[in-house]
Protein backbone atom coordinates (compact mmCIF):
# COMPACT_ATOMS: atom_id res chain seq x y z
CA UNK A 1 0.00 0.00 0.00
CA UNK A 2 1.15 3.56 -0.61
CA UNK A 3 0.63 6.40 0.88
CA UNK A 4 -2.61 8.80 -0.55
CA UNK A 5 -3.09 12.94 -0.12
CA UNK A 6 -5.91 13.51 0.43
CA UNK A 7 -7.78 16.96 -0.36
CA UNK A 8 -6.50 19.22 2.57
CA UNK A 9 -3.60 19.45 0.61
CA UNK A 10 -2.07 23.13 0.65
CA UNK A 11 0.92 22.00 -1.94
CA UNK A 12 2.87 23.79 0.47
CA UNK A 13 5.42 21.30 -1.06
CA UNK A 14 6.80 19.90 2.32
CA UNK A 15 6.51 16.49 1.32
CA UNK A 16 8.15 17.16 -2.27
CA UNK A 17 11.58 18.15 -0.03
CA UNK A 18 11.36 14.83 1.97
CA UNK A 19 10.49 12.20 -0.43
CA UNK A 20 13.79 10.09 -1.01
CA UNK A 21 12.16 8.56 -4.35
CA UNK A 22 10.27 11.96 -5.99
CA UNK A 23 7.02 9.75 -6.30
CA UNK A 24 5.04 13.20 -5.68
CA UNK A 25 3.40 14.54 -8.65
CA UNK A 26 1.05 17.62 -9.69
CA UNK A 27 0.72 20.13 -12.17
CA UNK A 28 0.29 23.97 -11.72
CA UNK A 29 -3.57 23.55 -12.65
CA UNK A 30 -4.23 20.74 -9.72
CA UNK A 31 -5.33 22.06 -6.86
CA UNK A 32 -3.05 19.09 -4.70
CA UNK A 33 -0.43 16.83 -4.77
CA UNK A 34 -0.63 13.21 -5.57
CA UNK A 35 1.15 10.19 -4.58
CA UNK A 36 2.20 7.70 -7.81
CA UNK A 37 1.37 4.11 -6.17
CA UNK A 38 3.35 2.11 -8.35
CA UNK A 39 6.97 4.40 -7.19
CA UNK A 40 6.04 5.11 -3.45
CA UNK A 41 8.02 2.86 -1.34
CA UNK A 42 5.72 3.53 2.02
CA UNK A 43 8.88 5.04 3.86
CA UNK A 44 6.54 7.62 5.09
CA UNK A 45 8.81 10.34 5.50
CA UNK A 46 5.89 12.59 4.16
CA UNK A 47 3.48 12.22 6.66
CA UNK A 48 5.04 14.24 9.48
CA UNK A 49 6.43 17.06 7.39
CA UNK A 50 2.52 17.74 6.00
CA UNK A 51 1.81 20.84 7.85
CA UNK A 52 -2.09 20.46 7.20
CA UNK A 53 -2.04 15.97 8.16
CA UNK A 54 -3.10 15.77 4.52
CA UNK A 55 -0.87 12.11 3.75
CA UNK A 56 -2.26 8.71 4.89
CA UNK A 57 -1.45 5.40 4.44
CA UNK A 58 -4.05 3.96 1.37
CA UNK A 59 -4.44 0.83 3.74
CA UNK A 60 -7.26 3.12 5.78
CA UNK A 61 -9.26 4.12 2.39
CA UNK A 62 -9.38 0.03 1.91
CA UNK A 63 -10.33 -0.69 5.30
CA UNK A 64 -13.17 2.03 5.49
CA UNK A 65 -14.91 0.87 2.63
CA UNK A 66 -14.15 -2.81 3.13
CA UNK A 67 -15.73 -2.82 6.50
CA UNK A 68 -19.49 -3.83 7.19
CA UNK A 69 -21.13 -1.17 8.68
CA UNK A 70 -24.48 -3.32 8.93
CA UNK A 71 -22.88 -5.65 11.71
CA UNK A 72 -21.60 -2.31 13.27
CA UNK A 73 -23.24 -0.05 15.86
CA UNK A 74 -22.39 3.38 15.77
CA UNK A 75 -22.64 3.85 19.94
CA UNK A 76 -19.69 3.72 22.34
CA UNK A 77 -19.47 0.16 24.03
Amino acid sequence: MSYIITDKCTKCGACLDVCPVKCIYSTPEDDQYYVNPEECIECATCVPECPVNAIFNSVFVELNAEYDFSKASNKAE
